[in-house]
This record gives C-alpha cells, structure tokens and sequence, in this order.
C-alpha cells in the first residue's frame, strides 16, 4: 500500500514538475482513485472511469475481475503502466526488444 499511496501522491501532486517550471503552477492536477480492493460492480467502475484520470492499482486485483469489467477497463483506459516487474523476470525470453527484463 505505501508504494500505490507514493504514486497516487505523485500524480496528485504531479510530483517535480511544478517545481522545475516543467507545467504552469495553476495546472490543473489529475483526479486519482486508489483501488485496493475487488469491485465487482460494472457501475461502480463506471463511476470509478468517469471520474478519475488515473486509477492505481494491482494487476492481481485487476486479473480476478469479471471478463465484463475487464472488456470496459480495456474500451475506456487509453494507457497502462504496470510496475510489477518482479512478475516479469524472464521478459527478454518473450521479446525482441533490447535492454529489456
């Protein structure tokens, strides 16, 4: 949990780039949803989609949903970042890409 709440915080704050000049200080900041446990309601993930910019949470959380929610995950998110590297120490066997796992 203290690693999803870091980069919740992170996004909310949008982290250095304020500080560098990177985006204006008035910027407006993303809504963020931490989701640390299983929603099995396709409404409430509706609701959840609606109002968040970004959603944090597990892959495993996300693997044990409905294949109906995980179709709408699939349809409404436009980018995904998974930080689960650990789960992927044999990338490189499964890809072309260099400096890759």
């Amino acid at each position: 949990d203290a690693l999803r709440n870091q980069l919740a915080e992170k996004f909310i704050t949008l982290g250095v780039l304020k500080q560098f000049d990177i985006i204006a200080h008035d910027c407006e900041t993303p809504r963020v949803a931490v989701i640390k446990e299983s929603i099995k309601s396709v409404d409430d993930w509706k609701n959840i989609l609606s109002e968040a910019n970004v959603i944090i949470t597990t892959m495993s959380l996300i693997s044990k949903t409905d294949p109906v929610i995980q179709d709408l995950l699939h349809n409404e998110i436009s980018h995904l970042f998974v930080d689960e590297a650990h789960n992927f120490k044999n990338l490189f066997l499964y890809t072309k890409m260099r400096n890759e796992g």
